[in-house]
Parts: C-alpha cells; sequence; structure tokens
C-alpha cells in the first residue's frame, strides 16, 4: 500500500556533525568546506535532488543554515568575480560552469468551469460560478451575484476577507478564498517582529514580507455569506487544487533572515575598489559577517508559521519531522502543502514540506509534484555551484483526502521548466518537458529541448524514456501533454510545433512538425483532429488552429489576429482566462486595447475547418476611462459574463453586442489602480 508507514531517511547525528563543521569553517557545499583566507574558488557539486526527512528540530536548523550558507558563498563568488574583474582588469573565472494529463474530453454542462488542465481537478481562480450565482474576488472581498432569468444581474451578498483576495474555490456551501497579507494586515505574533534583519537599499527584512489567508466562508445563504474560519500563514499562496473533497493548497515561505546580507555601509571608500586583494579582503569580510549572522539564529528567527482562528494558537507551518530537505540544498525557502478534508472543515489541516525555493506544481488525481526552482537550477549552474543543470521532481500520493499528502519518490532529469503544463501524468507515467542551456547577445547559443518520461520505482522516480535534441537554438514557450500524444513550441526567431507519439513510454518520438513565425503561450485541445493555441505573432496576439489529422504531417489551418498590436489577453499568459464549450465551440478570451483603455470579451466559433470572430461583449462601452480590464469570462445557459475589476456585464450568446444586464462591484472611480489589475499566469519559477 502507498499510505503504509515506512522509516524514511533522514539526517541523522553523523550528518549534522559534519554539517556543523563545514558550518563552523564556512561550507561550500556538501562535499568540502572553503578556507577564505586562500579565497579558492567554489567547488561545483554533483547534485542529488533526494529528498530525506529530519530526526529533530536541531538536524532541520543545521541543514537550514548550510543551505544559506552555500547559497550565500555562491553570490558573493559572483559579485566578487565582477567587481575583481573590474579592479584589476583580470579574469577571474567563477569556475566549474560546464558546455554546454489529461485525454482532452472535458465534460460539458449548463455552465463554464475553470479550463483546468486535467480532468478531475479543480484549480482555484478568481471567478466561479454554480450556474445560479457568480462568485468574483476584488479588493479583499467576496461579491456573491445572482444570475437571472434573461442575463438579469444582481447583487446577492459579499463578504470581507481582507487582503487581496486572489482566488477561490466553491464546494457545496463552503467558500474557500485565497488571500495575500502585508505585514499591517496579520497579528503581530505571526510577524517576527522580534527578529532585527538588516536592512539594505531601502529594503527592510519583515517590513515587505507577504503573508497568506484561508478563509473558509459558509455560503449556505447567498445572501449573508459568513466567514467561519481563517488560517494566516507566514508565506505567499501560490497555487491550490481540490480532488472531489481534498484540497491542497500550496504556501512559498521565503526566509529573509537566511539570506545574503551585503553590508555595503562598511566599504564606501574607494580604496576598497582600487586593487584586486582589496577586493578579495571586503568580500571576505562580507561572508564572514553572513557566516556569523547565520550561525547565531535560532529556529524560531526563520520557521514560518501560521495562526489559526479556531484556537487562536501560532504553530510553525509544519513540525520539523513533516519537512524533507535535497541531498543538495536547492535554494532558500520553504514549500509546505496544506491539506484540508472541506467535508469536514473543523478539522485541523495538515501539513508537509520541502525546503528549498519554490518551484513548479502540478497535480493529477491521484499524486502531487513539486519540482526545484527553474531560476535556481539556472543559477546554480552558471555561478558553478552544481555540475550539473538539473531538476528535482518530488512526488505525493493525495489519494487519502483525510490525511497529509504523503511523500513518495524523487526523480532527476537535465533542464528546467517553463511551467505546470511541462509536465502530465498518464497510466502512471509522467512526462515532462525541459530545456537545457543559455543563450546571450555575446554568448554560443546552446538551447536544447528534451522530453522524459518518468516511473515511479520504489523512492525513484526513474528515468524510462528520453527524446533529445528537440529544437536546438530554442527554448520551450508552450507544452501539453495528452493521452498518448505530446506537443511542444519552442522560439528563438521562428515558432516549430512538434507533435510527440508519446505511446511508447521508453521511447517517445518526434511525429511531426510544423514551422512559422510567432510563438504559441497555450495550447488546447479541439475535437480529435485539431489543437488551438493563443500566442503572439510579430507582436500581435493570434489564434492558430492546427489540423493534426495526419499526426506525423501538422498543418496551419487559420491563424486569426486581435484588431492590432495595442489589443491582448490575459489569456496569453493565464490558461484560466480561456473559456472554450467544445460541444458548441464557442471561445471567449477577455481582451484589453491600451490606447483607448477598450475592454471587453472577444467570442469566436473554433470549428476542425477555422476560426471565425462572432461578436464582442464590450464591458465599459468603449469608454476611455480606465475602470478595469477584462479578466475573466463565463458562460451560464444562452449567457455569457464578462468579469473585470469593477463590473459584471451579460450578454446573449448569440448577440451579445447588446448587453442584456451590467452590475458594478466597485465604484468605477475604485478601480483605477493599475497595481490591482489581475494579469496573472506567466511562468512558474
Amino acid at each position: 500500500m502507498k499510505n503504509s508507514i515506512t522509516k524514511r531517511p533522514t539526517w541523522n547525528g553523523i550528518g549534522v556533525f559534519l554539517v556543523a563543521a563545514c558550518i563552523a569553517a564556512g561550507a561550500a557545499a556538501f562535499t568540502g568546506c572553503y578556507h577564505v583566507e586562500d579565497w579558492n574558488e567554489i567547488e561545483s557539486v554533483e547534485v542529488n535532488h533526494a529528498l530525506n526527512g529530519f530526526d529533530d528540530c536541531a538536524s532541520f536548523e543545521e541543514y537550514a543554515k548550510l543551505a544559506a550558507i552555500q547559497l550565500m558563498r555562491a553570490r558573493v563568488e559572483q559579485a566578487r568575480d565582477a567587481d575583481a574583474q573590474w579592479a584589476g582588469n583580470e579574469e577571474i573565472a567563477l569556475g566549474g560552469a560546464a558546455d554546454g494529463d489529461s485525454d482532452g474530453d472535458f465534460d460539458e454542462s449548463d455552465h463554464s468551469e475553470t479550463n483546468n488542465q486535467e480532468q478531475g481537478v479543480d484549480e482555484a481562480d478568481l471567478i466561479k460560478t454554480d450556474g445560479d450565482y457568480l462568485y468574483s474576488l476584488y479588493k479583499g472581498q467576496l461579491i456573491i451575484v445572482e444570475a437571472g432569468d434573461e442575463g438579469a444581474l444582481s447583487e446577492a451578498g459579499r463578504v470581507e476577507v481582507g487582503g487581496y483576495a486572489d482566488e477561490l474555490f466553491i464546494y457545496n456551501d463552503t467558500a474557500v478564498v485565497f488571500s495575500g497579507l502585508n505585514a499591517t494586515e496579520v497579528s503581530p505574533e505571526l510577524r517576527h517582529d522580534s527578529q532585527n534583519y538588516d536592512c539594505w537599499d531601502g529594503w527592510c527584512g519583515n517590513e515587505n514580507y507577504r503573508y497568506a489567508r484561508i478563509s473558509l466562508i459558509d455560503i449556505s445563504d447567498r445572501t449573508t455569506p459568513q466567514v467561519i474560519r481563517t488560517i494566516a500563514y507566514s508565506g505567499e499562496y501560490v497555487t491550490s487544487r481540490l480532488v472531489d473533497n481534498a484540497l491542497r493548497v500550496i504556501i512559498f515561505s521565503p526566509l529573509p533572515a537566511l539570506e545574503t546580507q551585503w553590508y555595503w555601509e562598511d566599504y564606501d571608500s574607494d580604496s576598497w575598489w582600487n586593487s584586486v586583494s582589496n577586493v578579495n579582503t571586503m568580500y571576505k569580510k562580507i561572508i564572514k559577517r553572513n557566516e556569523d549572522r547565520i550561525n547565531a539564529l535560532t529556529l524560531d528567527d526563520f520557521m514560518p508559521e501560521k495562526l489559526d482562528s479556531a484556537d487562536g494558537e501560532v504553530r510553525y507551518i509544519t513540525d520539523c519531522n513533516e519537512a524533507l530537505g535535497s541531498m543538495t540544498p536547492t535554494g532558500i525557502g520553504l514549500t509546505a502543502i496544506i491539506s484540508m478534508d472541506l467535508d469536514n472543515i473543523a478539522k485541523q489541516p495538515s501539513a508537509n514540506s520541502v525546503f528549498g525555493a519554490r518551484g513548479i506544481v502540478y497535480a493529477s488525481t491521484s499524486a502531487l509534484y513539486l519540482t526545484t526552482s527553474r531560476q535556481y537550477v539556472m543559477d546554480a549552474f552558471v555561478t558553478g555551484l552544481w555540475q550539473d543543470e538539473t531538476s528535482g521532481i518530488h512526488k505525493f500520493d493525495i489519494t487519502r483526502s483525510d490525511a497529509a499528502a504523503f511523500y513518495l519518490a524523487t526523480g532527476s532529469v537535465l533542464g528546467r521548466m517553463l511551467n505546470q503544463f511541462c509536465m502530465g501524468e498518464h497510466n502512471d507515467y509522467l512526462r515532462l518537458a525541459t530545456t537545457t542551456g543559455f543563450a546571450g547577445w555575446f554568448e554560443t547559443n546552446d538551447l536544447e529541448n528534451h522530453v522524459y518520461v518518468l516511473q515511479e520505482q520504489g523512492k525513484l522516480l526513474k528515468t524510462v524514456g528520453t527524446l533529445d535534441g528537440l529544437g536546438m537554438g530554442e527554448e520551450i514557450y508552450a507544452a501539453r501533454f495528452m493521452g498518448d500524444r505530446g506537443y511542444l513550441v519552442t522560439f528563438f526567431e521562428m515558432d516549430p510545433l512538434y507533435t510527440l507519439d508519446m505511446s511508447n513510454p521508453t521511447a517517445p518520438q518526434i511525429a511531426g512538425e510544423w514551422h512559422g513565425p510567432g510563438y504559441s503561450t497555450y495550447l488546447h485541445p479541439v475535437g480529435e483532429n485539431s489543437v488551438l493555441s493563443v500566442g503572439l505573432v510579430d507582436g500581435r496576439t493570434a489564434l492558430t488552429l492546427y489540423d493534426i489529422s495526419n499526426f506525423a504531417s501538422p498543418t496551419l489551418v487559420s491563424r486569426l489576429f486581435f484588431p492590432d498590436w495595442e489589443y491582448s489577453s490575459a489569456a496569453v499568459y493565464e490558461h484560466k482566462a480561456f473559456t472554450f464549450n467544445s460541444e458548441s465551440g464557442m471561445l471567449a478570451l477577455p481582451f484589453y486595447e491600451y490606447q483607448d483603455n477598450d475592454t471587453g470579451i472577444f467570442l469566436y466559433d473554433v470549428q476542425e475547418s477555422g476560426v471565425t470572430l462572432t461578436s464582442t461583449l464590450q464591458l465599459n462601452g468603449g469608454s476611455s476611462f480606465y475602470e478595469g480590464a477584462a479578466r475573466r469570462s463565463a458562460y451560464i445557459g444562452d449567457y455569457i459574463y464578462g468579469i473585470s475589476r469593477c463590473r459584471i456585464t451579460s450578454g446573449t450568446l448569440s448577440d451579445p453586442s447588446i448587453a442584456a444586464d451590467t452590475i458594478e462591484l466597485f465604484n468605477v472611480g475604485s478601480c483605477d489602480d493599475y497595481n490591482d489589475w489581475y494579469w496573472g499566469g506567466g511562468q512558474d519559477w
């Protein structure tokens, strides 16, 4: 049984002793210690992504300090190299840098649902509908709007949840809202006010720290929604997944107390910069001061916490024995998987976590995957800290709704992933796509793309299939795995679309390819024989339909542009803004025009023969007054709804050019803050 209790490998006393010894001397990596007197360049380590647990909080604390010192040493090495070259006009090498799912079928009902990556795995969004009501978020409020007959709109109720409300779920008569908070909006008990972080360039450790809140709201009476429980976390809400009644929430907690401090105020004299020797002396002192500061910290100084309104107690986000760390540290931070049973919301949520920088999250109905941070993979390789440019992939079992996500296995592949669509699970195999290499103005372009197939074997996600050499000199801009098929878009100057035969997990193959200008950022199935993409061509937002009936020879069916280059859409970088009815072929995309602040919903008819713009639903009547860009769309029966920050507007699907009704959620005068405009999406880091 997957969830049977087994003894996990842990950081034992010997490991802690070795860690502590290296920290005392100044650890560059698990495999050795450096000596600041000699200024030895950092030595690359062979990366091991396998996760281990911790016997106790002491071993967790020592691991966190080692990871912080290791990363600090790499950052200082990189900065010192640049300054030493400038001071002495010398070439000092960095040292060690090498050359370098779903099946596509979606259940339709009389109302739209969030455009989820996988069938059966719901993703939170800033708008939800149950067919009778629309649930919208803005300015720290949940607003419930009744969708009446003939497109009529009326506010049913609203409730304050605080902060900046990001996303929500609706589960029966419960709404779950995820909000971002600043330090003034949380209890001082959670703010670590006792921490005396050093300030640099106007930034202080806890002054700008972000917090997250989960609000559980009783909506059994839509006219009087009631917040019944809140849980605040010292960290940032990342994403969430809901499978039946089992909710998994990802919270990432930066650990600023462990981050590198530069102490420039001590080195403002020009004499520090006039020779390589002086530069080295300056950076040795920076290293020493950072080591002393980090080693003086206690667990309470950096461990993230939570505050649950159910009991008013402040606790660590996860217990030390529920945390995991890679054999080779992968950055600073704590990514927690919070597990809640929405059929029993009074129960204390369970949690476990992985130490390291924030990575990508992907989930099927049975498993949740966390990866190494894309940015950290690049930084560790470029600075020479790592010998190889590799990403770790950690698999957790989420089949039990009444238990925490259970760690299963870890795998490792070359390269870095763009976003969640670079992964897809099918028949117990995980398929994923990565990019290796770099391209710059003065560097050789060694970009290459890869596809891997991983299978769980014991504690290992073993690579059983590999496909290399895709899009040489380009990098991934879009990916999708669906059933026995895969699709990959790479770009540097052209837009190759690759069709991938994934039917044999041990031998993935390129089936065919198409080349053209521009690039795609999102791919969506249209029936059995077509794929629709959203992307940019010569700077203009475009919809492109491909015929894949001959999978070995994909062809362009049609390409339809937005009216002009000033028009854009949240759907370019956020798949949840893509609303599609696969039965009728109706596609709705929010748009925004930069010159006149025109905004609304474009409606298209998508058939295998082509894509046609059928009508437009205006949200602000073409007004030049900025009152919030269209963010999402939804449909209920024969009516389409456009949602912006300030209003919801309805129209008939047959002719939405004449609005059926509109309702202001807030006075338009309070909606002119660009910082509150939800664009969403983009690359996961």
